[in-house]
């Protein structure tokens, strides 16, 4: 019997070391996405890259789409983010993101892969209700995208959505330093990784049979 409980307190304890690792995930961006996506930020002219990114992968699975939800950082196409975080709280790089709550409406009805007017439209709302300061550029944007834009902030008014349902994400790369551009996309579970399961069947293994020859 002591040897059971031996073995069970060294498999809580790699466990608990392993976990943490376990949370870095991957983040792998495509390179495809509406560029550019033409704003106006207290009336200056601002040109920035958005609209869903293309197609890209959390820890493999293949995402729905992927929205920009911090403007003022930079993400690369074609660029895995091997220590990503990942939180369904509306957390980006530690801090919670300026009506979390809106932009999941925005996304539970808008929200959809590919590059057309859509798109567009959904990041530019997206950036402004982040940052009421950036509008979509109505002299450089087409008259299409200019009235889906006004009639998602329209629809939107005051509602909110489940920031529950999407992950919002934070790319890293181990050993760097930099803040990279906030995302977020569907919520679909994130695998836990393959090692980890095969850890934990180890464990079960080992524990079994300390257990068999305990009797």
């Amino acid at each position: 019997m002591k040897a059971i409980k031996r073995a069970a307190v060294w498999a809580a304890c790699i466990v608990c070391l392993w976990v943490p690792w376990a949370q870095a995930d991957l983040l792998s961006v495509g390179g495809n996405y509406t560029h550019p996506v033409y704003l106006l930020n207290n009336g200056t002219p601002l040109t920035d890259g958005g609209g869903s990114v293309e197609p890209s992968y959390l820890n493999g699975n293949l995402l729905g789409f992927l929205y920009c939800v911090d403007p003022w950082t930079v993400v690369y196409p074609n660029t895995n983010y091997n220590n990503t975080v990942v939180t369904t709280n509306g957390v980006i790089n530690g801090a919670a993101v300026n009506n979390a709550g809106q932009i999941a409406w925005l996304l539970t009805q808008y929200g959809a892969g590919g590059q057309g007017d859509q798109a567009y439209a959904l990041q530019a709302a997206i950036w402004h209700v982040v940052d009421p300061n950036l509008t979509i550029d109505p002299t450089r944007s087409s008259a299409n995208q200019v009235n889906l834009y006004n009639t998602y902030l329209a629809t939107l008014g005051t509602n909110t959505g489940d920031v529950g349902a999407f992950l919002w994400i934070s790319p890293a790369i181990s050993g760097s330093s930099t803040k990279y551009q906030g995302l977020v996309a569907p919520g679909n579970p994130v695998p836990i990784p393959a090692a980890l399961w095969l850890l934990a069947s180890g464990l079960i293994g080992v524990i079994g049979i300390r257990r068999k020859f305990a009797k």
